[in-house]
C-alpha cells in the first residue's frame, strides 16, 4: 500500500479552488439565458420540425446542448447509504432459495435508485453481496470487467485468478483482473462467506466493450502454491531476474486485513495525514506503484477518534465500505451515519466529509472508485469546500408523520434515508426551544433552521420510517397552481383539452383549496358521480419560507423555504366556463410530501428530473429545465399582486404524459396507485379508491 497524505499531493486542484467550484464564480456566468448558451424558446412550429427530424433519426442540438454540455458535473447517480444488518438478512435468505450452478454467482446487487437502467451503485460502477454455502465452489468464467472483493465474513474464502489460488479472510481485499479465469469457494464446512463484489461492468457495458466466458472445463486446475501472489509479490520486494511483469494490473491478487490496517496505523505515527480523508493509503500494482487496475483503484483510511475531515469534492465516484467502527459521512448536505459492514456511496463532484463518532477507537473505511479513469482520460478535478470552515451545512428532508396509537403529528426529520428523527423529543431533550410543527419552523426563520440542524447532529435517536404513517408536510394557507408551463403539455392540452394552441406570454395561475391535501398513502377519492375523466399531473412544489410581495425576480430564490412534490389531481370534465377551480379543488385532489427538502439541499431547482407512474408503468418523464416559466419568475410574477405568505406552495406546472394526452385517452380507476418522482426529494405514493 502506498500513503496519500500530503494535501496538495492527493488534491492537485486545491491550490486553486475556483478553477472548478461554479459557487466560487459569478452566478450569471452559469445563466443558460446568456450568450453562448442554447436558448431557444419552444413553439408549436419548432415541435413540428422536431417531429419531422425524427422520422429521419435527427435532432436539433440546440434541445439538449445544455443538458449533455453541462456548466459542471451533473450526476444522476444520488448519495445512498446500505445497513448491512438490513442486507445480510436477505442475502443469507438466496442461499436455500437458489442454486450456485442455476445462478453462477449468487449476489444481492446494490442499486443507485439514479442508475437502475445500468445496474449500478453508483456512476459507472457496480457492487453487490455475494454468499457462498459452506463446501460450494462456483464455476470458472472471464470477461472484460474487472473486478475486485472485501470480505464481510467468513473464514474459508477463496478465489482463482488465472491458475493462482489465494485464500482470503474477513476484510480481506482481492481483485479479479479484466480477461482472467477466475472462480471462487468457500472450503469451511460450517458458515458461509459474505463478501463483497466490485466491477466496473457499467462502464464497459457503457463502452459496449463487454465479453462473457465460461471455462471449457468449469473448473480450472490451481497451482501447486496457494497464495502465491501473496508470497511473490506482498513483501515491499519485487522478485529479482525472473520476466517482468508488463501486464496493465498489479501481480499482487491479495492484500489480507492485519498488514494493511497495521500499515495504517504506521502511518498515522508518522503523518498528520489529509484533512479531506484522514489517514489513506492506496492499494498498489507493486510493479508500477500505480492503481491495481486500470479502471478501478482502491484505497483504505483511518480516521482517528473523535475526528472530522473537512470536505471536499472530485470527478470520479466511490463506493465506500466500513471496516472498522462508526462514523458518519455527509455527502451533497445529507448526512449517513455508519457502523462496520455498512456500504454507502458518493456520486462524482457531490461534496463529502467523514467522521469518527467514537471517541476511544479509531474507525476505518475501505474504498474503491474509478479516479484511474479520470486520470486517464485527463477528466481528473478536485477542490475544497470553501466555506464555514470546511465543513457543509446540513441539509434536511423535513417531514410530519403519526405513530400507530397516536393521532398526534410530529415534526420530523428524515435521515439516511430510511430513519426518521423526532425533532420535538430532541429539542426537549436538549432543553432547546423550537416550534412543534413544519408551518412553526418555517415561521421561526433562519434561527429556528439552525437549531433543527443541531439537534440532527451527530446521531441523534431515530426510528425506521417504516414504523410511522407519513402526513402531508403541512397545511399550505394557499395553493396556487401553474397551468401551461411545459411546453409539451401546452401542445398535449390543445390537442385534447382545447387550449389555446400558442404559448402563454406569463404564467397561467389557479388556486387550490388547502382541504385538497393528503399526504403520503392518503386515498384519492375517485368519485364517478362527479368525474369520468380522472387525471395526474406530478409537479415540483415550492414552499415558501419569507413573505414576498412585490419580489424582483433576481430575488426571488430567496424566499423559498424548501421543495417538495404536489400531484396536481384534475377532473378533465369538470371545468366550468374555462374555470379550474372545481376540476382541480376537490378533496384529495393535491396529494403533497413526502418530505420539504430545504431549499439549501438543492441549489438548481430548475435542474430536477421528475416523473409519475400508474400502477408501475411510466407516464411523466421530464426535467424541470423544460419550464416556460422558472421558479424565480413564478414568485415574481404572483407576488405582484398576490402576498405569498411563510408555507404557501407554488405547484410549477406539469410536463406533458397526462392521461387526457395519451392516445385513447386513460384515467384514473379505482384501485390504481400513483406515484410521482422528484429527484433529490423521493416519491409520493398514492392510491385510488372508489369514493361514490
Amino acid at each position: 500500500m502506498t500513503a496519500q497524505d500530503d494535501p496538495s499531493r492527493h488534491h492537485p486542484s486545491l491550490h486553486d479552488p475556483s478553477r472548478h467550484d461554479p459557487s466560487l464564480h459569478d452566478p450569471s456566468l452559469h445563466d443558460d439565458d446568456r450568450i453562448g448558451r442554447s436558448r431557444v424558446t419552444d413553439s408549436p412550429e419548432l415541435l413540428a420540425y422536431y417531429d419531422e427530424l425524427a422520422k429521419h433519426e435527427a435532432g436539433a442540438l440546440w434541445t439538449v446542448a445544455n443538458e449533455i454540455e453541462p456548466w459542471y458535473p451533473q450526476p444522476k447517480s444520488v448519495p445512498v447509504l446500505w445497513r448491512y444488518s438490513d442486507l445480510r438478512p436477505l442475502v443469507r435468505k438466496a442461499l436455500p432459495l437458489v442454486k450456485a450452478d442455476d445462478a453462477g454467482r449468487r449476489v444481492v446487487m446494490l442499486v443507485n435508485p439514479g442508475r437502475r437502467e445500468l445496474s449500478a451503485a453508483v456512476g459507472l460502477l457496480y457492487t453487490g453481496l455475494q454468499i457462498m454455502g459452506p463446501g460450494e465452489a462456483m464455476t470458472a468464467h472471464r470477461h472484460q470487467a474487472s473486478a475486485l472483493r472485501f470480505v464481510h465474513e467468513g473464514t474459508g474464502a477463496w478465489t482463482v485468478v488465472d491458475g493462482q489460488k489465494l485464500k482470503v479472510g474477513p476484510r480481506d481485499f482481492a481483485i479479479t483482473p479484466n480477461n482472467t479465469w477466475h472462480e471462487h469457494g468457500n472450503e469451511a464446512d460450517d458458515a458461509p462467506v459474505i463478501w463483497q463484489d466490485g466491477l466496473d461492468i457499467p462502464l464497459v457495458n457503457t463502452l459496449d466493450a463487454n465479453f462473457y466466458e465460461v471455462h471449457p472445463e468449469l473448473y480450472q486446475r490451481p497451482g501447486p502454491v496457494v497464495n502465491s501472489s501473496l508470497l511473490s509479490y506482498g513483501g515491499n520486494l519485487l522478485p529479482y531476474g525472473v520476466e517482468k511483469w508488463t501486464r496493465p494490473y498489479s501481480p499482487l491478487l491479495g492484500w489480507p486485513w492485519e498488514p494493511s490496517y497495521h500499515a495504517l496505523r504506521q502511518l498515522a505515527r508518522a503523518a498528520e495525514g489529509s484533512p479531506y480523508d484522514g489517514v489513506i493509503m492506496e492499494y498498489t500494482n507493486p510493479v508500477t506503484g500505480g492503481p491495481v487496475m486500470p479502471t478501478m483503484a482502491a484505497h483504505l483510511q483511518l480516521l482517528r477518534p473523535g475526528q472530522a475531515t473537512r470536505a471536499h469534492r472530485h470527478t470520479g465516484s466511490v463506493v465506500y465500505t466500513a471496516a472498522k467502527g462508526r462514523g458518519e459521512s455527509v455527502i451533497a448536505g445529507q448526512r449517513f451515519t455508519w457502523q462496520q459492514g455498512d456500504i454507502f456511496v458518493v456520486p462524482s463532484w457531490a461534496w463529502h466529509e467523514h467522521a469518527n463518532l467514537d471517541q476511544g477507537e479509531d474507525a476505518v473505511l475501505f474504498s474503491f472508485n474509478d479516479f484511474p479513469v479520470m486520470h486517464a482520460l485527463g477528466l481528473h478535478g478536485e477542490e475544497a469546500y470553501p466555506d464555514h470552515d470546511g465543513h457543509q451545512p446540513t441539509a434536511m428532508h423535513l417531514l410530519t408523520y403519526r405513530t400507530d396509537g397516536d393521532d398526534t403529528p410530529h415534526l420530523g426529520a428524515l435521515l439516511d434515508g430510511d430513519r426518521v428523527a423526532d425533532l420535538t423529543a430532541l429539542a426537549t431533550a436538549a432543553g432547546a426551544r423550537l416550534p412543534d410543527s413544519l408551518l412553526g419552523l418555517i415561521r421561526g426563520g433562519e434561527p429556528a433552521l439552525a437549531t433543527a440542524r443541531d439537534l440532527l447532529a451527530g446521531a441523534p435517536a431515530t426510528r425506521p420510517l417504516a414504523e410511522v404513517s407519513l402526513c402531508a408536510p403541512l397545511r399550505p394557507g394557499k395553493i396556487v397552481g401553474v397551468g401551461l408551463n411545459y411546453v409539451e403539455h401546452v401542445a398535449e392540452s390543445h390537442r385534447t383539452l382545447d387550449t389555446e394552441r400558442e404559448l402563454p406570454d406569463r404564467p397561467v395561475l389557479f388556486c387550490k383549496p388547502s382541504t385538497a391535501v393528503i399526504g403520503p398513502g392518503g386515498p384519492i377519492r375517485h368519485n364517478a358521480n362527479l368525474t369520468k375523466q380522472l387525471d395526474w399531473e406530478c409537479e415540483l412544489a415550492v414552499v415558501i419560507g419569507e413573505p414576498a410581495f412585490q419580489v424582483a425576480e433576481r430575488d426571488a430564490l430567496r424566499h423559498v423555504f424548501g421543495y417538495s412534490i404536489v400531484n396536481d389531481i384534475s377532473a378533465r370534465d369538470q371545468r366550468r366556463s374555462g374555470q379550474w377551480f372545481f376540476s382541480k379543488g376537490q378533496d384529495s385532489y393535491a396529494p403533497f410530501g413526502p418530505v420539504v427538502a430545504t431549499a439549501d439541499e438543492i441549489p438548481d431547482p430548475q435542474r430536477l428530473d421528475l416523473s409519475l407512474k400508474v400502477n408501475g408503468e411510466l407516464r411523466q418523464d421530464s426535467n424541470t429545465r423544460h419550464m416556460l416559466f422558472g421558479i424565480a419568475r413564478l414568485i415574481a410574477d404572483i407576488s405582484s399582486g398576490v402576498t405569498l405568505e411563510p408555507g404557501d406552495v407554488i405547484a410549477t406546472g406539469s410536463p406533458s404524459g397526462v392521461g387526457a394526452g395519451m392516445v385513447p385517452p386513460q384515467f384514473l380507476q379505482p384501485g390504481d396507485l400513483v406515484e410521482a418522482t422528484i429527484e433529490r426529494i423521493g416519491t409520493l405514493a398514492n392510491p385510488v379508491i372508489d369514493a361514490r
